[in-house]
């Protein structure tokens, strides 16, 4: 168990005893147990530790927002100036979010409205804590201010709405969110872990750049401990909601760390996936010819068509049954793109796919539902995929009921069962929402409900790239056994090099639209 220990330097935050814990019909569940640490001023603190340690949890304890929650009890103290936030009446705590402390969540798309445009988002922060509240004098203020995060045709983004921006550019919009006062702390949490490689260093170069041009302190979430060992001043390494170790960048420079501490350090190694041998008799699951995706920019002019954006160009793949094809690409690239036009979520404008030898052309879904059963996503976050208000025993029912997968209540609760042991998910997460599990108990019951359809090809966008390395190698080993057991195909969607070697036969890279590179993953991805 770690001991805590006062440190000496100036601290802008610090926690003493923090808990909070979930209570229901008379009984508790810890989430955070007798917390303590300091937070430097000024510097950089990095959190990091396996899905489910309390990461999340600590930064809404940090900004106010526990209370939020339904049948949540937070204790403790977090210092400021020499006052308990958490006496904070909820009038206080509105004076301080934005204005001292700021948070950039990890999915942008969540934190922004997607019927308000991005510039007027950014506008009502900046009117939050002003007393003249004349938004004309604020938009050039926020124009600068998008300047300042390193977008490039900021008229053009002030006006658009968040599902027409790439998620750099909308990681960007959020983090303007959070310096529109110059906070004394910008929280991060897991601000680069859906990005790419060369996003998430643009992401991370800004955030640092921010940091020190305000004299900010930074409080950075994350499960990349590559990252984190590069940036952060100090690191806390929570465990089953508790802390596990609180060091300094010199105490990991000179290995004054404990053996636990340095095997969870030096985690994320994944084995790469055997290659396999094609023959002629294998059967096709998905054929794609000449696929082309062009969007049409909105014009001023309602009679008008506007400029043409190509998104994907002349694409043609073959995806054998049984089989897990990788798509490997920066963002931008088409990646998801051609996910939702092979699930049917989104029309091509021009080219073929053929599924188990059957022309699925637009409208295909609307005109046999039975491929809506048969081609299946699991989205990249997995809490926006569920039903917030739902309990996780009835949005699995639902599907149940919807598809007549049973025929009475025995045989439904059989059938969860059997998941939950498939998965190994704990019984009492049926009775629970999906705010209330964990990062990697969120993807398996996404999963789960997903495979209760027995769909004969599973898109996987993203899915994977949010979890710690621990539950990401559960995931993998997951997916793989119920893969030769359930015998679907798979497309894996990530920008992730080492999670595509560990789970697909085969890759195509993606980049503007274009297929670069295709063919064996052993051979493509050397």
């Amino acid at each position: 168990m770690f001991s805590y220990t006062e440190m000496t330097i100036d601290n802008i935050l610090s926690i003493r005893n923090l808990n909070v814990q979930y209570c229901l019909n008379e009984r508790e569940f810890p989430i955070l147990k007798n917390v303590n640490f300091d937070i430097p001023k000024g510097k950089i603190l990095g959190i990091t530790g396996p899905s489910g340690s309390g990461k999340s949890m600590t930064a809404l304890s940090l900004m106010g927002l526990v209370s939020f929650f339904n049948h949540l009890e937070i204790k403790g103290e977090i210092i400021y100036q020499n006052a308990n936030l958490l006496e904070n009446t909820p009038i206080a705590w509105r004076k301080l979010r934005g204005k001292t402390i700021a948070l950039i969540i990890q999915q942008p798309e969540a934190a922004l409205n997607p019927v308000k445009k991005v510039g007027d988002q950014i506008l009502e922060c900046f009117m939050l804590h002003q007393d003249k509240k004349n938004s004309a004098d604020f938009k050039e203020s926020v124009l600068e201010l998008l300047h300042e995060v390193g977008l490039a045709e900021v008229d053009l983004i002030y006006h658009s709405y968040p599902h027409e921006l790439s998620g750099g550019q909308l990681q960007r919009i959020v983090i303007a969110m959070a310096i529109v006062h110059r906070p004394d702390i910008i929280i991060a949490d897991e601000a680069t872990s859906s990005l790419d490689s060369k996003i998430a260093i643009e992401i991370m170069e800004l955030l640092l750049k921010l940091q020190k041009k305000f004299q900010s302190t930074l409080v950075f979430i994350s499960h990349d401990m590559g990252m984190l060992k590069e940036i952060a001043d100090h690191i806390l390494l929570l465990k089953n909601g508790e802390v596990a170790d609180f060091f300094s960048k010199e105490d990991f420079q000179l290995r004054r760390l404990s053996s636990d501490t340095m095997s969870y350090l030096n985690a994320g190694s994944f084995e790469n996936r055997a290659a396999y041998i094609t023959t002629k008799d294998v059967q096709k699951c998905l054929e794609i010819h000449d696929l082309n995706k062009i969007y049409y920019q909105p014009s001023w002019l309602f009679w008008k068509k506007g400029k043409a954006k190509e998104v994907l160009s002349s694409i043609h793949l073959t995806l054998e049954t049984g089989k897990m094809l990788g798509v490997l690409g920066e963002s931008g690239s088409g990646k998801t793109t051609l996910a939702k036009i092979i699930a049917g979520i989104i029309p091509s404008s021009t080219g073929s796919i053929l599924f188990q030898g059957l022309n699925i052309a637009q409208n295909s879904f609307r005109k046999n539902p039975l491929l809506r059963r048969k081609i299946q996503m699991v989205l990249q976050d997995a809490l926006t995929s569920m039903n917030p208000k739902m309990k996780i025993a009835a949005q699995w029912e639902e599907v149940i009921n919807y598809y007549s997968l049973a025929i009475n209540k025995e045989e439904i609760t059989s059938k969860m069962n059997d998941l939950l042991n498939e998965f190994s998910l704990p019984h009492d997460i049926l009775d629970k929402y999906p705010i209330q599990l964990s990062g990697g108990q969120r993807q398996r019951a996404a999963l789960a409900r997903t495979l209760l359809l027995q769909p004969d090809l599973i898109i996987f966008d993203e899915s994977l790239s949010a979890l710690d390395v621990f539950n990401q190698q559960r995931m993998i080993n997951l997916i793989i056994n119920l893969q030769s057991r359930r015998h679907f195909t798979g497309i894996f969607i990530s920008h992730d090099v080492k999670l595509i070697k560990a789970l697909c036969h085969e890759v195509i890279v993606l980049d503007n639209g274009r297929i670069v590179k295709s063919g064996a993953t052993c051979d493509v991805l050397v």
